[in-house]
């Protein structure tokens, strides 16, 4: 043989029984390198030659028939493919698998609302005792057909579905086949080539979507001034549109804010963390990577925020402190079409509602702000970062559309507030006369705060 071998080293070795065999390394046609036990016969004296030698002998000639025929490399595949299909059979079920993801999900502050029984009915029944390796592209094709047809027979809204396929279909199998997520890789149970979803179609098409989307309509600054000026609406509600409108944030981030998020010198609010509206745990993140920003505080706010400022219990204190009263604000939308009805706005699209048109919700206040915005010329970029959008075309296809043309026919955007929304409102008991145990004394609030921390702090540019 002519080079250096390519077998590596050959070792003697002893068996329990005390007597001695040799073994020596083939490398195989993958690269990779492979034991073998050199047979008795092959490793005694003779000839005259030495045991080590006659076992050398044997490892290289078995490396000449490796090369030619590579029976080692077939043995360790058909090996391989045996206990894949044995860890397969055996191994963890999607049932098993998807609580794990679900806590790592959220663990990384993402949201897992509504989504453990939609998963349950959806996936868990047809393949949740099945092995996640083992599950097919037939199968998930089957789950996409059987959301189809739920959509044709108005069981669920095609957006509904389509929410859906994307929560509990695509995220999971992508994350749990993937080759390039660290943040998921507890939960990994294969590479991406193996993902039974990919190129699977989703339950509807886009222009379904387009068909059924409705779009949620913005408050005009001259209707926006009659509300806040409405006495018959409480001081409280009015303070919340307010905020919700001059920094059009989510609500689960809106409820979120603390005085400590308040940048005193930069004039902005810091958006770090969300309130689950329904059991007030409090979270860090936001709905995506883009919401973590900052959002400037308008020249007009700042007096409100001032006056809110003064009331405080303490600088770590909610900017909205009651979640019980504040979260039936967005769960209750009739409570905020009851008020717009009180200030005399009658538009129907924000009242009733049409075929093209959302009826006005809380939420809408968030549309109302980032409106104004794109009323006031902003750029599509500039709005999609302070809104927390994951991309301008989100902006524009919601906002930019209605653009400066509307500033001269429905006045000037965040218009300056009144003065009595400077007044503190002896109670949140007076916006929800049904929550009684869950009203706060604001004027016990504004004691405790002198007393702590009397106007320290805070500097807004003057009124």
């Amino acid at each position: 043989m002519s080079g250096p071998p390519r077998t590596g080293s050959v070792e003697a070795c002893k068996r329990a029984d005390g007597t001695t065999y040799f073994r020596g390394r083939v490398c195989l046609g993958d690269g990779s390198r492979k034991w073998i036990d050199v047979p008795d016969k092959y490793s005694t004296p003779a000839g005259g030659k030495t045991a080590r030698e006659r076992a050398e002998l044997y490892v290289h000639a078995r490396q000449e028939r490796e090369d030619e025929n590579g029976e080692l490399l077939v043995e360790k595949r058909a090996r391989e493919a045996k206990a894949l299909k044995s860890a397969e059979a055996h191994g963890e079920t999607w049932n098993e698998w998807h609580p794990r993801y679900l806590e790592v999900h959220e663990r990384l502050g993402k949201s897992i609302r509504d989504m453990k029984g939609p998963a349950a009915t959806w996936v868990g029944s047809r393949v949740g005792t099945m092995p996640m390796q083992s599950i097919t592209r037939e199968q998930i094709i089957g789950i996409r057909d059987a959301m189809t047809n739920a959509v044709f027979a108005g069981s669920i809204s095609s957006k509904r579905a389509m929410n859906m396929w994307s929560d509990i279909i695509v995220a999971p199998f992508s994350r749990a086949f993937t080759d390039d997520d660290p943040r998921y890789s507890s939960v990994r149970v294969g590479p991406s080539s193996a993902n039974p979803v990919t190129s699977v179609k989703p339950p509807v098409t886009k222009e379904q979507l387009d068909e059924e989307k409705r779009e949620r309509q913005p408050l005009y600054p001259h209707e926006f001034v009659q509300l806040i000026t409405c006495e018959a609406v409480p001081i409280s509600a009015r303070r919340l549109y307010v905020l919700a409108t001059y920094l059009y944030p989510r609500p689960q981030e809106l409820y979120a804010f603390r005085w400590s998020d308040v940048d005193r010198t930069a004039q902005e609010i810091r958006v770090r963390r969300k309130l689950d509206v329904r059991s007030g745990e409090e979270k860090p993140g936001t709905k995506s990577d883009a919401g973590i920003r900052e959002i400037p505080i308008h020249e007009n706010l700042m007096p409100l925020l001032q006056a809110m400022y003064e009331e405080r219990a303490s600088d770590d204190e909610r900017i909205i402190p009651l979640i019980g009263s504040a979260r039936l604000f967005e769960r209750f939308a009739d409570r905020t079409r009851r008020h717009l009805k009180l200030a005399g706005i009658a538009r129907r699209e924000l009242v009733e509602g049409t075929v093209d048109h959302l009826p006005f919700d809380f939420r809408s206040f968030r549309t109302t702000g980032c409106t104004w915005l794109a009323m006031l010329g902003t750029d599509s970029y500039v709005i999609a970062a302070q809104a927390g959008h994951k991309s301008p075309e989100t902006t524009w296809a919601s906002y930019i559309k209605r653009g400066p043309d509307l500033r001269q026919r429905h006045g000037e955007p965040f218009p300056p507030l009144s003065a009595d929304l400077l007044k503190a409102p002896a109670s949140f008991g007076q916006v929800l006369a049904t929550e009684p145990k869950r009203t706060s004394n604001f004027a016990l609030l504004q004691r405790r705060g002198r007393e702590s921390n009397p106007r320290s702090g805070f500097s807004p540019t003057p009124a």
